[in-house]
């Protein structure tokens, strides 16, 4: 779990998201063959969280994209920890599928977000024992501080504070990347006062890039 996490925080700066139409409806090409059934099988694991079956048909694609970038995302990780792929290979080939899914737009984000949602309540046992081969949150965060997504903002912070998660580093650094000043006063509580030597720096460096931001938008 260290070494997913270490790759997916290598996503570290919001992609300037320029896909044309006909991008959006094929999607970028995977850098390994992907057949139907792996994306079926992370289909499978995840709809208990995210029921699109009912929901309008762009939210269902952007479901499905998000899956299939899970199912490619595991096929990076099984190559990394083969040493046929490093991390930073990793994160370049993945970049395209999450710029991919951010453009896709609100149907992403309402996705990613119920995700979240119906997972925040998870402790890590139930965590560890449904992350379909890989951590469905991390990416999730990950594409929605690429979409400077404002709604996330509150799940973000809820995630940062609960002890109970392993990896939630990438809820405060997430905080940090959209920039919302609504989160300062949580991450000055725990730059100040977290124990977590990880959490902490984290906080610290995402209080302080909010509050650059801050200043810089009031000139």
């Amino acid at each position: 779990m260290r070494r997913v996490l270490k790759s997916a925080l290598m996503f570290a700066v919001p992609s300037v998201v320029c896909v044309c139409m006909s991008a959006c409806q094929q999607g970028p090409k995977s850098p390994f063959p992907i057949s139907r059934q792996e994306v079926q099988e992370i289909i499978k694991d995840l709809r208990p969280w995210v029921n699109v079956e009912k929901r309008p048909r762009p939210e269902q694609k952007s479901f499905e994209e998000f899956c299939r970038f899970l199912a490619i995302r595991r096929r990076c990780d099984d190559a990394i920890g083969a040493k046929q792929m490093e991390d930073k290979e990793a994160v370049e080939a993945t970049q395209p599928l999450i710029d991919h899914l951010a453009a896709l737009g609100k149907p992403t984000e309402d996705v990613l977000i119920q995700l979240l949602e119906a997972r925040k309540g998870m402790d890590q046992k139930q965590r560890k024992e449904t992350l379909c081969g890989e951590d469905p949150e991390i990416y999730a965060t990950i594409t929605l501080w690429n979409m400077q997504s404002a709604r996330a903002i509150p799940v973000f912070m809820e995630l940062a504070r609960n002890k109970e998660i392993e990896n939630r580093a990438v809820f405060v650094r997430g905080l940090g990347r959209i920039g919302d000043p609504k989160a300062l006063d949580l991450l000055k509580e725990m730059a100040e006062k977290e124990t977590a030597p990880e959490i902490q720096s984290e906080a610290k460096t995402a209080f302080e890039a909010i509050q650059k931001r801050t200043v810089v938008e009031k000139k």
